[in-house]
């Protein structure tokens, strides 16, 4: 058996809180002071991602969250972060959860995604969701067709999003004729000499014909000069990893769960408590099983809950807080925490979730007994690790935690990650077994990492 450890930074704020006549917690200050904040956050992922990876931790995830005044979450381009964070560490790996893939090109993101992982020299772990929250969606999202409030239309913009994102990733040529995306869009007017000699050489796989539709001349002058149209583009660059980099995706219902298993997807469970990880562990392997065991590599059937030979499966994310003398403030950090609940809550799925498992309401008390935060001394967050492992029958284990949280001083954050890997994180690699990091675990890169 192995661990796995990761990190998610997910753009809390630092604000101090308080409540107001209604009971509501919230960050202090003016919109100004969270515009400053949301400042702060970028420096603050960077500095994170560093200590993490000079730390050991395995991987570093960010998320992507827009427009949040409320300071909930805010962490608009984990990729530009990230490509920061490609040339600034060593070898943790680099992963989203998620880049939704309905607020973007998806050859743009495509595009980008192949830079972290060309500097990174092919550490990108490639999160994808849907997004779940209609602030967000609606305004991102609209403009390539679909925002959350359309239900299922808005979900076939996600999975063509994902099929465009492959083709980008794999594919020398290619056209894409889809419900939301045409690339190249039809018409695209391109008689251009140096692409029709190009295509012309024997070297290369696709033809004139293939690529171009040679039109008649007109009276315009340069691509313009006859109606030629193009009818495939070349995307690069592509990723180092081969054929792709890995994908995942946060899960929180059956129909998510089965999907990331059957398209090859590693899952999170982000608000899954104890009492539902066997069952959610069920689906996710009976769909996987159902598909061939699908996998970017083909490599079959994999270890339930997380394999760390092959990097596949699906990780749990927990809050841990450690509280151990002059580490950790317990009333500051739950101050903050029940700040994020009021938040989350209105969405619904933790509330669903936690009623799933049987707890009658959804507050930050219930959280922590259904596994999802472990708040205390070292014991507790060892107790908390093993009481997850034996609730979701891991054979390997792969968690991501969160260290960082609201109101909480920067430094306290970086205090807690170096206490974990000091005093934790030996102990969970005494217990459960660590990763060979010399182990060929992704296929080699086709090239060295950039020399900054």
């Amino acid at each position: 058996m192995a661990i796995e450890l990761g990190i998610l930074q997910n753009g809390y704020s630092d604000l101090p809180s308080h409540t107001n006549a209604d009971g509501i917690h919230l960050p202090q200050g003016t919109m100004r002071d969270s515009l400053g904040m949301m400042q702060r956050v970028v420096n603050r992922q960077i500095k994170q991602g560093v200590l993490a990876d000079q730390l050991g931790f395995d991987y570093f995830f960010l998320t992507e969250h827009h427009f949040q005044p409320e300071g909930a979450e805010q962490s608009p381009n984990p990729l530009m972060i990230q490509a920061a964070l490609a040339v600034l560490t060593k070898q943790i790996r680099l992963g989203q959860m998620a880049n939704i893939l309905p607020w973007h090109h998806p050859v743009r993101l495509a595009e980008q995604a192949a830079i972290v992982d060309i500097l990174s020299n092919g550490r990108l772990e490639m999160g994808i969701g849907r997004g779940y929250q209609q602030r967000e969606s609606e305004v991102l999202a609209r403009p390539y067709g679909a925002g959350l409030q359309d239900g299922e239309k808005y979900r076939r913009l996600f999975e063509e999003g994902f099929e465009l994102l492959k083709k980008s990733f794999t594919e020398e040529s290619f056209s894409h004729q889809g419900e939301f995306f045409q690339v190249p869009p039809p018409g695209t007017n391109w008689h251009h000499p140096q692409t029709i000699a190009y295509y012309q050489q024997e070297q290369i796989r696709q033809t004139v014909e293939q690529v171009m539709d040679i039109g008649v001349p007109t009276d315009q002058s340069g691509v313009a000069s006859m109606t030629t149209t193009l009818k495939q583009i070349t995307v690069g660059p592509q990723p180092l990893q081969s054929p792709t980099p890995q994908f995942w995706m946060p899960m929180t219902t059956r129909r998510s769960a089965e999907w990331a298993a059957s398209n090859g997807v590693n899952g999170l469970y982000a608000a899954t408590p104890n009492e539902l990880l066997n069952r959610e562990l069920d689906i996710y392997h009976n769909a996987a099983k159902a598909s061939g065991w699908s996998d970017r590599l083909d490599r079959g059937e994999f270890a339930r809950g997380w394999d760390s030979g092959r990097k596949r499966g699906v990780a749990a994310v927990r809050t841990v807080h450690v509280v151990d003398g002059d580490v950790g403030n317990e009333a500051l950090y739950m101050s903050g925490l029940d700040r994020y609940m009021d938040y989350m809550l209105t969405f619904g799925s933790l509330g669903v979730q936690l009623a799933e498992a049987g707890y009658e309401e959804a507050s930050s008390k219930t959280v922590a007994e259904a596994g999802l935060n472990m708040i205390g001394s070292p014991d507790k967050v060892l107790e908390g690790i093993e009481a997850m492992k034996v609730a979701g029958g891991f054979d390997d284990m792969c968690v991501v935690f969160v260290f960082d949280g609201h109101a909480l001083p920067e430094q306290m954050v970086e205090d807690q990650m170096s206490y974990f890997a000091e005093n934790i994180m030996p102990v969970l690699h005494k217990e459960y077994g660590k990763r060979d990091q010399e182990a060929l675990l992704y296929p080699p890169p086709e090239a060295e990492p950039a020399k900054l």
